[in-house]
């Protein structure tokens, strides 16, 4: 059976990580003290309350989904100390995920805008964890591997996107930048309701549909359109893949059993309509990778 998600919390670690299928259980009374004992007291940008941030040794780069951007990680970024969003690159230059990924890292390595030498992840919600599997195998190619890739919303393997998102996606791509930015906005607003999220939520993602570069978007849909990899070419390189996923997405198929924690309640932007079980995921990651590593003997 797949791992369920209602109101407290469970984590499976992935089936290529070294801890095989450990499920580790915590209530929300246990996390809430366990973060209040180590994380930082600061005031949340998207709601103006205190909240408590979790510090971690470990750097998270995250990459967010189809036509967002890293406005879409606010709650993310109101938990966790260490998080960054990845710079972007000239997709006028790409064909494929793969050379846009590419020219992700040569970027980064040129400029140092992201330091690869201490320990990090990467992650990315929907589309952007696609992004996340592609660079994953740049940095490998390099010598830089991550400690792990992070899916939010998102698919290890081109069989996992459902052929109707594909379709709904390429056509918002050939309309007119106007008409494309409404429709973009009007399918935002569904998500939101459907996943009856906050009014803040939702003004979030009308801002970021009006706002978005419509030629990157355009590139995008053929991007997603044209992704075939499979989860075979990701497992075979060892970084271990963490899955998280809503029962309800509409747009990424639900995992096989042993991939992934489902969240009973999700959709598909949990990040945001379920930030809370997200953020708990990710820390739960994050622990255990800084114990395992304390824990290592020195050479």
């Amino acid at each position: 059976m797949p791992t369920w998600i209602s109101l407290g919390f469970v984590s499976k670690f992935p089936i290529n990580s070294s801890h095989g299928r450990q499920n580790v259980e915590k209530s929300p009374e246990t996390y809430v003290l366990a973060s209040v004992a180590t994380g930082l007291e600061t005031e949340s940008k998207s709601t103006g309350r205190l909240s408590i941030m979790f510090r971690s040794s470990w750097r998270l780069w995250m990459i967010p989904d189809l036509g967002t951007d890293a406005r879409l990680l606010a709650p993310q970024f109101d938990y966790f100390t260490n998080l960054g969003v990845l710079p972007s690159a000239d997709h006028t230059r790409c064909d494929d995920l793969s050379q846009f990924a590419a020219l992700m890292v040569d970027r980064w390595l040129f400029g140092k805008e992201v330091d690869t030498q201490n320990r990090f992840f990467l992650g990315g919600i929907g589309f952007g964890g696609l992004l996340a599997l592609e660079t994953a195998l740049q940095l490998q190619s390099r010598a830089m591997a991550p400690a792990g890739v992070l899916l939010i919303g998102s698919a290890r393997s081109h069989t996992s996107i459902r052929s109707s998102y594909r379709f709904m996606q390429a056509l918002i791509g050939r309309l007119p930048s106007g008409i494309g930015r409404w429709r973009l906005a009007r399918a935002q607003n569904k998500i939101a309701s459907d996943e009856s999220m906050s009014t803040i939520h939702r003004r979030l993602l009308q801002d970021m549909a009006q706002d978005f570069d419509w030629s990157l978007l355009r590139w995008q849909v053929r991007a997603l359109a044209s992704w075939n990899r499979h989860r075979s070419e990701f497992e075979s390189t060892r970084i271990p893949i963490y899955q998280l996923h809503g029962r309800g997405d509409r747009f990424y198929r639900i995992p096989p059993v042993e991939d992934a924690t489902i969240l009973i309640h999700g959709q598909h932007l949990i990040n945001l309509s379920l930030s809370g079980e997200v953020n708990r995921w990710i820390e739960s990651i994050l622990r255990d990778n800084e114990l395992r590593n304390s824990q290592r003997p020195e050479i």
